[in-house]
């Protein structure tokens, strides 16, 4: 007997629909209160604040998981739209609809919405991140901004971590529990220890320009171990040219990236006419 598909999963969760209306359909919250998954609340504080400067009308919350950044982004007014692939743990259907969507597909929005994205503790969720960073710049406004955050894979404990044992994140190799083998969306459950590079040249493909990494809150780890910064700063500018356009050691071996513990990266997409188009 196969697994069901994450969208039948999604659809045994509601009242029977066509296809489009799971997609779309609010759906009864099995959540009383939203609750952060995972995300630190500094990290929440730092967005928000960085979001308040960009003073959008329209914004996405993607993933919105139970609903706990959503709330502070209605509190603060903006026109709010969320999705999440378990839209069901969603705990503010009575303000704000979830819409079902797996991030390593097709978001079920149009095209050029919002004026922000707010991707908060998602990235390492997905494994098919340059689509997922395409999606986000498709429903971007032209000049809009994708406000991301994540636990920082650069930094030098993890680095330190990786040359001893091989992984940057105890989660990715560790207990069988930690990768719910018996879910029913296991899509849901993927995670994946991304670096900067890894994120930044793919948002870079996508046509995203980096406008800002900015720590959420410092690794104590990484800063005792701040003479392992001088290697990589010395042997970065001697990479061939076809590591360095990948690798971006320009930004992997910046101050936030090496010293860091979660951080906060900031995209935009240009303007209509910037590249000349």
């Amino acid at each position: 007997m196969t697994s069901p598909t994450t969208q039948e999963f999604v659809r045994s969760t509601m009242p029977s629909a066509s296809a489009a209306e799971v997609k779309r359909a609010p759906v009864e919250s099995t959540v009383e209160a939203p609750g952060a998954i995972g995300s630190p609340q500094a990290a929440f504080d730092v967005a928000e604040r960085y979001i308040r400067t960009l003073r959008p009308n329209s914004v996405l919350d993607c993933p919105a998981g139970q609903g706990a950044f959503t709330a502070r982004l209605l509190k603060a007014g903006y026109d709010v739209t969320a999705c999440d692939i378990l839209p069901h743990q969603f705990a503010l259907h009575e303000q704000c609809t979830c819409h079902f969507a797996d991030m390593n597909d097709s978001l079920p929005l149009e095209a050029d919405t919002f004026d922000c994205v707010a991707c908060l503790n998602g990235i390492h969720r997905i494994w098919a991140r340059g689509r997922t960073l395409a999606e986000f710049y498709r429903v971007l406004k032209p000049g809009g901004t994708l406000v991301l955050t994540n636990v920082n894979n650069s930094n030098l404990m993890r680095r330190a971590l990786y040359a001893t044992v091989g992984s940057t994140n105890f989660h990715t190799v560790g207990p069988p529990h930690a990768f719910f083998p018996s879910t029913d969306v296991p899509a849901a459950w993927y995670r994946a220890p991304y670096t900067v590079a890894d994120i930044c040249s793919v948002a870079m493909s996508a046509g995203f320009e980096i406008s800002a990494l900015q720590p959420v809150s410092m690794s104590k780890a990484s800063i005792l171990l701040a003479p392992l910064a001088l290697p990589a700063v010395i042997v970065a500018p001697l990479l061939p040219q076809r590591y360095r356009k990948h690798v971006l050691p320009g930004l992997a071996n910046s101050m936030a990236a090496m010293f860091a513990d979660y951080l906060m990266i900031v995209m935009t997409k240009p303007n209509a006419g910037a590249n000349g188009q």
